[in-house]
């Protein structure tokens, strides 16, 4: 079950609960898999004229459940995708930001926006 208070959230696929974190190690493993800040990649999320693609929203998807499900795999995260879709893929990225960084969520800027 997430813990709302260590910035989880809960996503339901495939018969299976899982809890997303954007913690310190997953951010970190995201910036390695893009070799972008993660602000930069949260910046598209918000860019209706140049919307993230499908690729990146499946390692968002992958980044935030790693922690907790350490085997997990980009494949396996793109299956998770296919269950619930990707509209549903979006919204669960946005909650699990907004869970990792609360006070900046409010004002409409993620920490990792502000860091860039």
């Amino acid at each position: 079950m997430a813990n709302a208070v260590k910035g989880e959230v809960s996503l339901e696929a495939g018969g299976e609960t899982y809890r997303l974190a954007y913690t310190t190690n997953a951010m970190c493993e995201l910036e390695d898999a893009t070799g972008e800040p993660l602000g930069k990649i949260v910046e598209q999320l918000g860019d209706d004229a140049n919307p993230p693609g499908v690729k990146t929203l499946r390692l968002l998807l992958w980044g935030a459940l790693i922690e907790h499900q350490e085997d997990m795999t980009i494949k396996q995260a793109g299956r998770i995708c296919d269950d619930i879709g990707m509209s549903a893929v979006g919204d669960v990225i946005g909650k699990a930001l907004q869970a990792a960084f609360p006070d900046a969520a409010s004002s409409g800027k993620t920490q990792a926006s502000k860091s860039k």
